[in-house]
């Protein structure tokens, strides 16, 4: 069997360290816009939905703002649902299937749920087609207290404000698919919460594993 030639930076069995780091960044290329492919799309549905900038990246804060859509009046008796797409930045149809969602759909949720939408969690990332940010971390492995992954992973949290989510949908790219399709990817957090929720958006939550 033919192995596969090691990764060029970096020794086999041995973890990185800053030089590793370092020279893995300086590979990085901007091949698409954040601004010209994103927040040109969040700007033209401020007309129908708060906008609202939750954070931005150390890496470049002017460059990556980080945004959120959502309905203008929340109220608190209804479910929270929080959703997301580009988490890894190289998931091209899940901000994207984000955005759309927002366009096309959101609206028809207002009364039913408080809907927030982060469409593109990791600016930098899909900037540059990359799973990492710019410290080498995945985000998607890092929403936890005190993450590495700053301030992607902790300002998503806030973006749901004193809302607690009742559920959290994820807009990704399945490989074996056609890479334009997103789906769903949905984690639990209130039992009774996820239920109304899934009943609002008209979804079983079979597919996702949601209503189980």
């Amino acid at each position: 069997m033919t192995m596969p030639p090691p990764y060029p930076i970096g020794t086999p069995g041995r973890p990185w360290g800053e030089a590793e780091l370092a020279e893995w960044y300086a590979r990085q290329t901007r091949k698409r816009s954040y601004t010209g492919e994103v927040l040109s799309a969040i700007e033209a549905l401020r007309a129908r939905y708060e906008v609202v900038q939750y954070g931005q990246l150390s890496e470049d804060p002017v460059r990556y703002p980080l945004f959120a859509l959502r309905h203008a009046a929340p109220r608190d008796d209804l479910p929270t649902a929080l959703v997301t797409g580009g988490v890894h930045g190289y998931e091209t149809s899940g901000v994207q299937g984000a955005l759309r969602f927002v366009e096309r759909h959101a609206q028809a949720y207002e009364g039913r749920i408080n809907l927030i939408v982060a469409p593109c969690v990791s600016p930098w990332a899909y900037e540059v087609i990359q799973r990492w940010n710019p410290q080498a971390i995945d985000p998607n492995r890092s929403f936890f207290d005190g993450s590495p992954a700053q301030p992607e992973c902790q300002s998503r949290w806030r973006t749901a404000g004193t809302r607690n989510p009742s559920s959290l949908t994820g807009y990704r790219w399945r490989p074996r698919t056609t890479p334009s399709v997103a789906y769903c990817s949905s984690a639990k957090f209130s039992a009774a919460h996820t239920a109304v929720t899934c009943a609002a958006m008209h979804c079983s939550g079979v597919a996702c594993g949601l209503s189980g």
